[in-house]
């Protein structure tokens, strides 16, 4: 009694009337995309494709969740490898729409799952993402049907072998500490996941890989502590021919210069936050080195009162200040310039960076019968990094009656307004997307809530049972919009149920 049509049955839909029932609304195409919580761990994510409401108030939309397959596979450690940790991830990325999830295989080594049929990308890595030992891709992984024990798939890290290397100044042959070095896959451009390790005080560095040919990349740690203009060798077949042979990497022989400035707010006002510097160092042979250089990168944090150094060899530099988001300054926008640091003297002093003042911003919210919408909820979400959101309500009295007035970073957003419920907690009004640049000078922007419709649907999986507690996200099947998201309810009477409101 738990089928699609005793659920059907208890909506009080006329199953098997000849006459149909009145018709309250033009009829709506929708798409769903639905999130299981239970047999898909982690949200996992399916489309359930396009649907049609009738329009009518009796009218129930059944949307169908493909069943979850059980998925099986040993994953068998590499015995050589040194300092191998106990855990091993493995990560699954889905075709299309399929959410993409990772997982963390228990002592056995052994992932079991269920996932959704369908073929994936499969990712095994040792030690997460942190790119201490080699991971290895295996694509494509097709699951149809459940494994049982017996069929379980077999996804084995590769054999490794030894690789000793060092990095050296060019000319001069001075080792190079703190360098990081950094091995990719020549012939897999998606396992885009490489094995890093740091050069010590005698420049040298260590590596088990699996054999074949790498990409080797050369550069300073990502806080700019060692200034080094990175370095790429492409198609290096590894390990060398000849045993304990090491293999020589070169860079530039640099002599960076401090450059210091401070995050302002204003001539008086400084802001905590970050900086970020990316630029080509100049480069000191005029390409008799014949070395591969790439742009030098390196993000680090200010200090408390926004002031800042680091290291810089000659060279022209884009350099960003990230004001760090806090109650006094919540607003503050991105401040960019530009670094010229030469190299005939000894520091550079005074290269402040600027952040851009707020600007103001009103948002006028109504309902379709024109009257002002209190206790709505705006969501602001910027396009540009660093991409924050905030939430707004809309006032309930006074000059802000339905509106809601503050300051933003200038730039272009996506803004959502998302109705207040009634009185008995369901959404009656559907909510408004709409994109807009806020900048200074920017009218008040009114955002007209339109009549809107509800209706019921009823979630289902294989054999027609209903399927509860799962997520669904209504679309517009054209825009790809969000319109609604509810959860499907999971009691023992009406499981599987749920009721959305779309614009008309």
């Amino acid at each position: 009694m738990r089928g699609l049509a005793y659920a059907v049955a208890l909506l009080g839909l006329a199953v098997g009337c000849d006459v149909p029932a009145p018709t309250s609304a033009p009829p709506r195409r929708v798409a769903f995309d639905l999130i299981e919580f239970r047999a898909q761990s982690d949200e996992r994510a399916q489309p359930a494709g396009e649907h049609t409401w009738s329009g009518r108030e009796n009218d129930t939309v059944a949307v169908q969740m493909t069943a979850p397959v059980q998925a099986l596979a040993d994953v068998t450690p590499v015995e050589t490898l040194a300092g191998l940790p106990d855990d091993i991830d493995v990560f699954l990325d889905g075709a299309g729409q399929l959410g993409d999830f990772g997982i963390r295989l228990d002592s056995s080594s052994q992932f079991s799952q269920p996932v959704l049929p369908s073929t994936y990308d499969v990712l095994v890595a040792p030690d997460g993402l942190l790119g201490r030992h080699p991971a290895r891709l295996i694509t494509p992984v097709t699951f149809q049907n459940s494994l049982g024990p017996g069929e379980e798939l077999e996804w084995a890290l590769e054999e490794t072998q030894e690789v000793l290397g060092e990095v050296l100044t060019w000319s001069t042959g001075v080792p190079v500490e703190g360098a990081v070095v950094t091995l990719f896959r020549a012939a897999e451009p998606r396992l885009p996941l490489g094995v890093s390790t740091t050069t010590d005080a005698d420049g040298a560095f260590f590596f088990e890989v699996p054999e074949g040919q790498y990409d080797i990349v050369v550069a300073g740690p990502s806080d700019g502590s060692v200034a080094i203009a990175p370095v790429r060798r492409l198609a290096q077949q590894l390990p060398l021919s000849v045993p304990g042979v090491a293999l020589r990497m070169e860079v530039w022989p640099l002599q960076p210069i401090p450059v210091r400035g401070t995050l302002r707010r204003s001539i008086d006002s400084t802001a905590a936050g970050r900086v970020r510097v990316q630029g080509r160092i100049d480069d000191p042979f005029n390409n008799a080195s014949g070395l591969r250089t790439g742009l030098y990168r390196a993000e680090f944090e200010t200090e408390g009162d926004g002031s800042w150094e680091i290291e810089l060899p000659p060279g022209t530099y884009d350099v960003t200040g990230i004001p760090r988001y806090s109650p006094e300054a919540p607003s503050l926008g991105l401040g960019k310039r530009t670094i010229v640091v030469p190299g005939n003297q000894a520091s550079l002093d005074g290269q402040d960076i600027q952040l851009p003042p707020n600007v103001d911003v009103r948002i006028d919210a109504f309902n379709p019968d024109g009257s002002p919408m209190l206790g709505a909820t705006i969501l602001l979400r910027m396009r540009s990094a660093p991409r924050y959101m905030w939430r707004r309500v809309t006032g309930a009295t006074g000059s802000l009656e339905g509106s809601w007035f503050g300051e933003v970073i200038e730039d272009e957003y996506d803004i959502e307004l998302i109705p207040p419920p009634d009185a008995d907690g369901n959404s009656r009004i559907a909510r408004v997307q709409l994109r807009e640049t806020l900048g200074p000078g920017t009218p008040a922007i009114t955002i007209n809530a339109r009549r809107s419709d509800r209706f019921q649907g009823f979630v289902f999986t294989e054999g027609e049972r209903a399927a509860g507690d799962v997520r669904v996200m209504v679309r517009d099947p054209d825009t790809g919009d969000l319109l609604d998201t509810v959860i499907s309810r999971d009691d023992t009477v009406f499981a599987g149920v749920f009721e959305v409101v779309v614009p008309r």
